[in-house]
């Protein structure tokens, strides 16, 4: 978002226009005099049909367009976690157990059939 809080595309101008900014924006100071570090603010959307997106390549989404229903909102008070996306619901001790099964079921199955 820019500096008045409107969206802001992530083409080559916008990113020049950030890193010409510095990674915090800057300082400025408060009434106390107070060196204050101004972070950069980053906009996070939802859209009603994600399925209905438009791949441009790059891992970049585009909304189709003249769809007049898929819009985006900005979510006013988002909550960032770390972890979240990547993790799922699989449990990696248990699969890898699984593993090393199978792959001691199938070497015994190799064995067994050389000797006959």
């Amino acid at each position: 978002m820019d500096e008045n809080g409107k969206k802001m595309l992530a083409d080559d101008t916008a990113l020049k226009a950030i890193e010409a900014a510095g990674q915090t924006g800057g300082n400025t100071a408060n009434a106390n005099n107070v060196t204050e570090e101004v972070k950069q603010k980053i906009g996070v959307y939802t859209i009603n049909y994600p399925s209905r997106l438009v791949n441009k390549g790059d891992n970049e989404l585009a909304i189709r367009p003249g769809d007049q229903n898929n819009k985006d909102s900005v979510i006013q008070n988002p909550i960032l976690e770390s972890g979240t996306l990547e993790s799922s619901g699989t449990d990696m001790a248990k699969e890898m157990t699984r593993l090393i099964e199978s792959q001691r079921a199938f070497y015994l199955c190799l064995k067994d059939g050389s000797d006959l």
